[in-house]
């Protein structure tokens, strides 16, 4: 799209080893904080992880889902686990490796566009942008892979410019058709690339064997590794929806995505630095649009500006398509590609000398002083209540509620909370097996195995939340026998089925 530009005398590898030690050393703040937890659906991805490591199954898309290409994650978790054993860090970090490479491949795009040292400081600003301090090694199932994924196919495109061969054209094709099959919402940012290189650029042929790739993957890989368990989770998505509504939301859900701070639907508030840099990076958006009408009227064009823009809007106009829930995780795609549209700008203003370019300066240490605030402002993060009765660490009070259920000899537990149950799991190491009310769920195995134990009259319990008690403590025959740990959770053993059947827990 640009000419290359190569210039520096320091080696590429050399830029990518200190790039990488940016991003482990911009998230030690969460790895080594008292808060660090993994949600359900990390606990559910370990969970996938530990069975490659225990020789059990290799599973390919999200548990319980036809969609969410997760056989990357669970190959590095499982080789994290192998060799330095199962853990919240483990998982991790051995997803944030994954980001790693995605990140390396986004800086060898901007290398060949602008030269080593330029492509190292845009590469810092999506390094340290608020949207993925967190989600640079969460555990979701596809979303880091889509990440690293769109920027092996950013890198290739933009460094093969017109010589896209037959091959190639490949390559991209399995690129796309892995990328939708990881989170399809990534595939309408990449649509103004495809646009530019293929289309404008008059490419036909190859363009008929990329989507040929492409289209053959989704198929097969559908095709052989989706089975009957694989359809227990689909939500909701593009039905009931009002989309001229919905397009209200996308303001909030822009600031929501940026701070990075949230789990599911709820914005989690963290510090000064971090509302900083969200305000900053949340209204480039109509700097974006302005500058974009100035090059046009000015005939002032910039394709890779142009592009990336085009890759934000097309990606803001298809979430409101999903329905009035849509999270601020499905606007990931959005930050990626404000950052490249970011550096873009970056790079010409300071190439061509503009009369705007001192801005960029302000700006980029504006920037630098918040996100990096941010990072540390990071080790708060918490997607439970706050709790002040005492000092413990979130791993320390879910390990005492696991020491009081072995220590009852009680390992089959009744979850009051559907994503409590993988936590459970994991935590245990599969050592206490959890179900919630269905007695089918996204594993089928993990039912059935509590229902058989409590059957044999083995020693069970009910165990959640301490907010999410199933009235429990409100009923007379049932409160004093409620045990509370921690300030967090409870746990009520040995319940009748009838006890079981009142709370909604449903048996075959």
């Amino acid at each position: 799209m640009i000419n290359g530009v190569d210039d520096e005398k320091i080696p590429s590898w050399v830029y990518g080893l200190v790039l990488v030690l940016i991003c482990f050393i911009s998230r030690l703040p969460q790895l080594l904080s008292p808060n660090l937890l993994l949600d359900g659906d990390e606990c559910i991805l370990g969970l996938m992880a530990k069975h490659i490591t225990d020789g059990r199954e290799i599973p390919v898309f999200f548990s319980g889902q036809n969609y969410g290409f997760s056989l990357i994650e669970n190959i590095f978790g499982a080789i994290g686990f192998k060799f330095f054993g199962i853990s919240a860090i483990t998982l991790r970090v051995s997803l944030l490796c994954i980001w790693c490479i995605g990140i390396l491949f986004f800086f060898r795009t901007f290398e060949f566009v602008s030269g080593k040292s330029n492509a190292f400081m845009i590469t810092i600003l999506i390094i340290l942008i608020p949207a993925w301090a967190l989600g640079a090694m969460k555990a979701r199932g596809g979303y880091i892979t889509a990440f690293t994924l769109t920027f092996i196919f950013t890198s290739m495109i933009i460094r093969l410019n017109n010589n896209i061969k037959f091959f190639t054209s490949l390559m991209i094709g399995l690129l796309i058709g892995l990328i939708y099959l990881s989170r399809p919402f990534w595939i309408p940012g990449l649509i103004p690339f495809i646009f530019y290189s293929f289309i404008y650029k008059r490419n036909f042929k190859q363009l008929a064997v990329l989507v040929s790739m492409a289209i053959v993957v989704v198929f097969y890989i559908n095709k052989l590794f989706i089975m009957p368990s694989n359809e227990y989770w689909k939500p909701a998505l593009f039905t009931n929806f009002n989309y001229f509504a919905m397009i209200k939301e996308i303001p909030s859900r822009i600031y929501d995505n940026i701070t990075g701070s949230y789990w599911l639907d709820h914005n989690i508030k963290l510090g000064i630095f971090t509302r900083i840099s969200t305000l900053i990076w949340s209204n480039m958006i109509i700097v974006a649009t302005i500058l974009q009408i100035y090059r046009i009227i000015k005939k002032q064009y910039n394709p890779l500006s142009h592009i990336c823009y085009a890759s934000m809007i097309l990606t803001l106009a298809y979430t409101p398509l999903l329905n009035q829930n849509y999270g601020a995780r499905y606007l990931l795609p959005y930050s990626c590609f404000l950052v490249m549209w970011a550096g873009s700008e970056i790079l010409d203003n300071i190439e061509k000398k503009t009369r705007y370019a001192f801005v960029i300066p302000i700006i980029g240490v504006a920037l630098f002083i918040s996100t990096i605030g941010s990072m540390i402002e990071y080790k708060n993060f918490n997607f439970m209540p706050p709790i002040t009765e005492n000092n413990k660490s979130e791993k320390e009070r879910i390990d005492d509620l696991l020491i009081y259920l072995q220590k009852n000899n009680v390992n089959n537990v009744f979850s009051a909370n559907p994503m409590f149950q993988w936590e459970i799991m994991f935590y245990s190491k599969e050592e206490i097996i959890a179900r919630w009310f269905n007695d089918t769920d996204r594993n089928p195995i993990y039912p059935k195995m509590v229902d058989k134990a409590f059957e044999e009259n083995k020693p069970t319990a009910i165990v959640g939340y301490k907010n999410e008690m199933l009235g429990l403590d409100k009923n007379p025959s049932t409160k004093e026998q409620v045990v509370y740990l921690s300030d967090r959770y409870f746990a009520y053993l040995n319940p009748t089925k009838d006890l079981l059947k009142s709370l909604g827990y449903s048996f075959q």
